[in-house]
């Protein structure tokens, strides 16, 4: 990720990172670590892998409605504990930032 930003936009980057180091649950991607050089943010991040829910909606025609609660309740079981363990309010849910 490419640091050549404003000052205010790269400390609200840097806050987000030290919130997702600190985040540890099975329904939210563990963060490893960052590394920061020659303006650059590297992050290393758990290794998933399945696809995100973008991709596989591309491939099928219908989902179940059984896998699709099965999906909703961990995208749920995540965003509660973003809310009520770090107080976060997760501002870009999409299918291509869910991982099935």
């Amino acid at each position: 990720m490419q640091m050549n930003i404003q000052e205010n936009a790269r400390k609200h980057i840097a806050q987000e990172l030290k919130i997702k180091l600190s985040s540890h649950s099975p329904y939210v991607v563990l963060c490893y670590q960052c590394f920061y050089d020659n303006g650059v943010i590297s992050i290393v991040l758990e290794y998933m892998d399945g696809r995100s829910l973008l991709d596989f909606l591309k491939k099928v025609v219908m989902i179940h409605e059984r896998y699709l609660t099965a999906i909703c309740r961990q995208v749920l079981k995540g965003l509660k504990f973003l809310h009520h363990e770090k107080h976060i309010i997760h501002r870009d849910l999409k299918p291509s930032n869910i991982t099935v």
